[in-house]
């Protein structure tokens, strides 16, 4: 039996949500305030938990939608599938068929109405069964659906700890070896009252004897009446089962650690602990644990080993888990199907047939979607970018024009390479009327059509580019089955300047093993070659280029420079002075002696590429070239010089975006960079996961 199913009306920040839930690993993610709590609340409030955590319904657990107007019902609905026939026969009464098939039904409703004085006055009612004027299930199958709940803020050592009524003692006294038949006395009773009998002893007959003698002969006999004589004598108190188990403590050791454990290694046994309830022989009912804040107090290598345990092992035991985090690295090492994404009160589901993910983006991103990453999930927008340049670039430039990301929980996520699609699908609903992903997400890339003038330069014809075209990849999914999943369909869109771009990002989708085998039979069917007409072509590569790349019912927006790359629109735009100055600082910072240089001889050097960038600017436009002229020698000539002279993008964006925190205060240059036609598109994808115009 699991959860299969919760939807929950007008509970806290929750207007409406209709969530499907996983067998067996669930994983909530998202920001702060984004519902996460309330779902695990909701479910509290309608299953209780094992440890009976105090719940109570206030007025500002109803909904509103501006603090002043509070909605004056609940609901909150469960539904559990998959039951065996003992489950079944547990819940008989309430039970409901639908396919030959048993699902219990449960409902919460509470209501809420202001007296006189504007207090509100709350009652609820829960009910079993299809119909929700259903009758009361009865406290006993109450119980079996009750739920481990681990809070956020948990004190691990104080849960574990012996005193009255202690979390250990709860679960221990639910295993079959200490429930006994009435007039049997449990194995442990029988330890404790042989340790009793030789504490009496020690007292009454051996070295305790003085102590007992004075406290009965000097002490009691003084202060009690002749004819109510007190006495005492000294042992462990009571030896029920019950107090037994409450006085025991669950301590961990390890190799490493000396003495008393961390609150990080206390908290992995605590949740030891918590699944050794829900793995009791004798356990009958819901196995569902609830856990906030998984990754508290544990360190990333701990937390990951925590949750792949979880993933790979939460079916087999027949648990299900319901998880809330903050931490990009679970999100990162869970697999993408079992991952929720919290946001405004809503809930969305990433597993397959919810999403435009297919197959073969499922298995690339569960290979690529790294903890530098996995930030997505939790920013109120999201810009994806292909390279490091972008990356290191766009902050600086955000915050330049008066939009700093930071502020507005916006996430840049560095996918390294042209598979943005792959990352932006995560967005993407499969059912877009039905419901939308609001979390603004910006694609920024290239267009990648080389100028004329490289052509002319660097080859004797006018362009070739690359492409696979459907029939080879006909070819290789029938020949290798292990690649039939696959989908190639992004190489298959794209047209390739160069053969090796190609061939990296078809080898990225590849299995492992036969990376080699699969791309030599590529070449034997010379499978990645077509040429095109550059003068004809070029216009028609860049609409079709933007056309494909959007998606109008959806938060999902590409936004693509008008030419080549970011680095030849910068040598376009008002910045082609910084970004010569910055190219030339990087190429200082690449020499293998640039860090003997002193702080004088530093600033010296950066004086000397001022005067270098001034001199040359005004000679090449003295000179009659064009702006295409400058940004092409910029970019190509200085830049991507061959050999040793090439310089890297990251380092070269790096020094530009320090240069633009320089100029923070140049009114003049900040209104032309808001207006330059060159950077608009990077504008553009400011705007749009900020909803702030510059």
């Amino acid at each position: 039996m699991f959860l299969s199913q919760i939807t929950i009306e007008n509970f806290r920040k929750i207007q409406s949500l209709n969530l499907e839930l996983n067998k067996g690993l669930n994983l909530l993610v998202g920001e702060n305030d984004s519902g996460k709590t309330a779902i695990i609340d909701a479910i509290k409030f309608i299953l209780g938990t094992h440890s009976n955590d105090w719940l109570r319904l206030e007025k500002d657990d109803f909904y509103s939608a501006d603090g002043k107007t509070y909605a004056t019902e609940i609901k909150i609905l469960c539904i559990f599938k998959n039951l065996s026939e003992d489950e079944a026969a547990m819940f008989l009464e309430w039970l409901s068929i639908e396919d030959s098939n048993y699902y219990l039904k449960l409902t919460f409703k509470a209501k809420r109405k202001e007296n006189s004085n504007s207090i509100s006055e709350i009652s609820y009612d829960i009910k079993a069964g299809e119909d929700e004027e259903s009758g009361v299930m009865s406290g006993e199958a109450r119980n079996k659906l009750k739920v481990t709940y681990l809070k956020p803020l948990r004190d691990a050592e104080y849960e574990l700890a012996p005193r009255k009524g202690s979390r250990l003692s709860q679960i221990l006294a639910n295993y079959d070896i200490f429930q006994t038949e009435q007039g049997n006395e449990h194995p442990l009773v029988d330890i404790m009252n042989t340790a009793n009998t030789s504490v009496n002893d020690y007292f009454e007959n051996h070295e305790g004897k003085a102590i007992l003698e004075t406290i009965n002969e000097t002490y009691l006999k003084e202060f009690s009446l002749i004819n109510n004589g007190v006495k005492s004598k000294l042992d462990i108190s009571p030896n029920e089962l019950g107090k037994i188990l409450e006085k025991l403590e669950l301590k961990g050791f390890s190799k490493i650690e000396v003495g008393n454990l961390g609150l990080g290694s206390n908290n992995l046994l605590f949740i030891a602990a918590e699944m050794l309830l829900l793995k009791g022989s004798n356990y009958t009912g819901l196995k569902l644990s609830l856990i906030e804040e998984i990754e508290a107090h544990l360190h990333p290598q701990s937390q990951i080993n925590l949750i792949d345990f979880l993933s790979k092992q939460s079916e087999k035991l027949g648990i299900q888990s319901i998880i809330t985090t903050h931490s990009n690295s679970l999100a990162s090492k869970v697999d993408l199907n079992n991952i929720i994404i919290c946001k405004n009160g809503k809930a969305f589901s990433l597993r397959k047939s919810e999403t435009k993910l297919n197959a073969g983006d499922y298995e690339f991103l569960r290979r690529f979607l790294d903890d530098t990453k996995a930030n997505l999930f939790f920013a109120n927008g999201v810009i994806m970018v292909e390279g490091d340049a972008e990356n290191l670039f766009l902050p600086t430039f955000a915050e330049f024009i008066g939009i700093p990301l930071h502020k507005h929980g916006i996430s840049i996520v560095n996918v390294g390479s042209t598979a943005l699609l792959r990352y932006a699908k995560i967005f993407l609903r499969a059912d877009s009327v039905k419901e939308v992903l609001d979390i603004p997400v910006a694609v920024v890339t290239d267009l990648d059509i080389k100028q004329k003038k490289y052509f002319e330069t660097y080859t004797n014809e006018i362009a070739e580019y690359y492409q696979i075209d459907d029939a080879h990849i006909k070819v290789l999914t029938s020949e290798f089955l292990s690649i039939k999943d696959i989908d190639f369909s992004i190489i298959q869109q794209t047209k390739f300047s160069e053969k090796e771009a190609i061939e990296k990002e078809f080898r990225i989708l590849l299995p492992h093993g036969q990376k080699g085998i699969i791309l030599k039979r590529l070449f034997e069917l010379n499978g990645i070659s077509k040429k095109i007409d550059l003068e004809s072509d070029l216009l028609q590569i860049k609409i079709d280029a933007l056309k494909s790349k959007q998606f109008e019912d959806q938060k999902v927006k590409y936004f693509v420079g008008t030419d080549w790359t970011l680095e030849y629109l910068l040598g376009l735009s008002c910045l082609k002075n910084l970004f010569y100055e910055a190219i030339l600082t990087a190429k200082l910072l690449q020499k293998s002696d640039a860090f003997d240089l002193n702080e004088q001889e530093y600033i010296d050097a950066v004086y000397e590429i001022k005067q270098q960038v001034q001199t040359d600017l005004a000679d090449w436009e003295t000179s009659k070239m064009t702006i295409e002229d400058i940004a092409y020698k910029l970019y190509w000539e200085i830049m991507q010089g061959k050999g040793k002279n090439k310089t890297s993008k990251a380092i070269v964006a790096q020094c530009l975006a320090s240069l633009l925190e320089r100029e923070k205060n140049n009114q003049p240059l900040i209104s032309r960079v808001k207006e330059d036609t060159y950077l608009k598109y990077l504008i553009d994808a400011i705007t749009h996961v900020t909803n702030v115009q510059p």
